[in-house]
């Protein structure tokens, strides 16, 4: 069993449990640093959200980590009705989301058909109280998944290199792109409702995602930087009352902290890491 270790992980700790299965056994930590996660940001068209760290969890982005190993993540998008057929057909090693919130997923691993249950292992973190394993009817299983369900395994493949360049040009480009939403967003007023709307779109990449990204790099500067634009980031949305964000953060402080993640992704450029 492989624990997360970071921050909404369970896809990454998810990956290094489906390599377990196939006795390639590493940390969700690992992963992300060996395949340079902390240095990328996207920016999704469709959804209008801007993405980093753990958010990262389609087959292109685990395909980073997986090709030079010589496996690729196969991802498909199926109909509740057909999700039992490719559990059959894959036996274990099926990696899905369930719906544990509104707006929340997380994501299990399908080990096996017993008794009538459907057993997942569930990555989380070690000390965490919840079940290592979860048993669901095909009742309690079609209650937690939507009509479309995403899911993914692995696959053997020729091992193959990857060249980083064109994800840390689109990074420094989209940290550049998100610096200026958000300074636009912070110097209106803004309705409670759109404030909440904004956290996942623009803030979470930075003042979540990017801080956690942050804290495996270690960089204990940007780190402290970043917690504290946080704090006082909530603090504000807990007044629950229409604000203009730039009256109560350091719009300065968020600039040094997206220019010192920017820095770093030019350190690597400049460097030719791979």
């Amino acid at each position: 069993m492989k624990y997360m270790h970071f921050n909404s992980s369970c896809p990454y700790a998810g990956l290094a449990n489906l390599l377990e299965l196939q006795g390639a056994g590493t940390e969700d930590y690992k992963i992300a640093l060996e395949m340079n996660l902390p240095y990328f940001l996207h920016y999704d068209k469709v959804t209008g959200y801007y993405q980093a760290g753990p958010s990262l969890q389609s087959a292109e982005w685990f395909d980073l980590y997986l090709n030079p190993r010589g496996f690729r993540y196969i991802e498909k998008i199926c109909r509740k009705a057909q999700l039992f057929e490719i559990f059959q057909k894959e036996k274990q090693g099926v990696m899905l989301g369930l719906q544990v919130s509104e707006h929340s997923r997380h994501a299990v691993i399908f080990l096996e058909e017993k008794e009538g249950k459907f057993v997942f292992l569930n990555n989380k973190w070690e000390q965490s109280p919840e079940p290592e394993y979860l048993e669901l009817t095909g009742t309690e299983l079609s209650s937690r998944i939507p009509e479309k369900v995403v899911v993914g395994y692995l696959e053997p493949c020729e091992a193959k290199c990857i060249n980083y360049a064109s994800y840390y040009d689109e990074a420094v480009r989209t940290w550049e792109s998100l610096r200026g939403q958000l300074h636009r967003f912070m110097d209106e007023v803004q309705s409670v409702d759109v404030l909440r709307e904004s956290m996942n779109r623009l803030f979470r990449p930075l003042l979540l995602d990017g801080l956690t990204m942050m804290q495996l790099l270690e960089e204990e500067q940007l780190v402290l930087m970043l917690r504290d634009i946080r704090n006082r980031y909530l603090e504000q949305l807990r007044k629950n009352q229409p604000i203009r964000l730039a009256d109560h953060l350091d719009c300065a402080m968020i600039d040094k902290a997206i220019a010192h993640i920017i820095k770093l992704i030019s350190r690597k450029i400049s460097d030719g890491s791979q």
